[in-house]
């Protein structure tokens, strides 16, 4: 389960001090912008628990001229077909190549009871981009789409403009730091540890729980990154990030920007870069009320 929690919450950021408060939503006011606007954490699953956030986080969303994502979600699926080249090992390599005889037939296995016929694309991929179709699979519950999705295509039936705060270049050269072997073992640890879900249901519940703070330890005693990818990932696209943040409500523009819920907390984490950029970032605390089932009239007999 280890290699599948960061394309889930897509972030390790550094502990802080003080106690973080409960919550996913929080209000950017200030240094010169025109209204406020907001910062929401998200988690990339269709779980029931993934769409358990506060009342406030609705009326936010409404008030609001933008919505952006890390990606665009629309946007970036439909350019994916023209990025094949960054996701494939070079020069006609096959993963086989990367393993010893025993390994690859575990690995190989294991792609298999995943991803079914589709197994075979797999195989001239890199590895940590097999580790993304992986946490793929793993994206199940009840809901339609993932929680990203869901937010950005609702904003789109509201008329309101969405966009993405990074490309999928961007992201995809991110993941990309490793040699490939040391990917390719990061992929064979996934794979003997598949059917082990502990660990992403305590994610789960931490996040239903709007508690990053938990959310951060759980990530921390379950996920080994290498040094090189917590810079790629975390250090660099929190800073980049918040620069295009800073950009979007400097020119006037409300947003509600809606990231992984890992890229908040932390003295490297987008809360703490938002302030040192001059905003005010203070949390909104509003309780979870599970929409009522709808009631079905009974017919009175006849």
């Amino acid at each position: 389960m280890k290699g599948l929690l960061l394309p889930l919450f897509l972030g390790l950021a550094f502990p802080v001090g003080a106690q973080t408060p409960k919550t996913t939503l929080w209000r950017i006011s200030g240094a010169d912008t025109l209204g406020a606007s907001y910062l929401f954490g998200t988690v990339h699953s269709r779980d029931d628990r993934a769409y358990q956030w506060g009342d406030s986080v609705a009326p936010a969303l409404q008030r609001v001229q933008l919505v952006a994502g890390e990606l665009d979600m629309a946007a970036d699926q439909r350019q994916m077909m023209g990025m094949l080249s960054q996701v494939r090992i070079p020069n006609g390599g096959t993963l086989k190549e990367l393993y010893k005889k025993k390994e690859w037939k575990r690995v190989e296995a294991g792609l298999r009871t995943a991803l079914g016929p589709m197994h075979v694309l797999a195989h001239t991929m890199k590895p940590y981009f097999v580790l993304l179709l992986l946490a793929g699979t793993e994206v199940a519950g009840t809901h339609e789409r993932v929680l990203d999705d869901e937010l950005q295509r609702a904003a789109r039936e509201r008329g309101q403009e969405v966009l993405g705060l990074e490309t999928m270049l961007e992201q995809l050269s991110a993941m990309d730091v490793l040699p490939l072997d040391r990917q390719a073992q990061l992929l064979l640890q996934q794979i003997d540890e598949t059917g082990n879900d502990e660990e992403l249901e305590d994610l789960l519940d931490a996040y239903a729980a709007q508690d990053l703070d938990l959310l951060m330890a759980t990530m921390e005693r379950s996920t080994s990154m290498p040094p090189e990818m917590n810079t790629s990932l975390i250090v660099d696209r929190n800073a980049r990030m918040a620069m295009r943040m800073d950009s979007i409500m400097r020119s006037g523009t409300t947003a509600f920007f809606a990231v992984g819920a890992a890229h908040l907390p932390g003295n490297m984490g987008l809360i703490a870069l938002l302030r040192e950029r001059g905003y005010g970032v203070v949390p909104v605390i509003s309780a979870f009320t599970k929409p009522e089932a709808p009631q079905v009239e009974q017919e009175e007999d006849k």
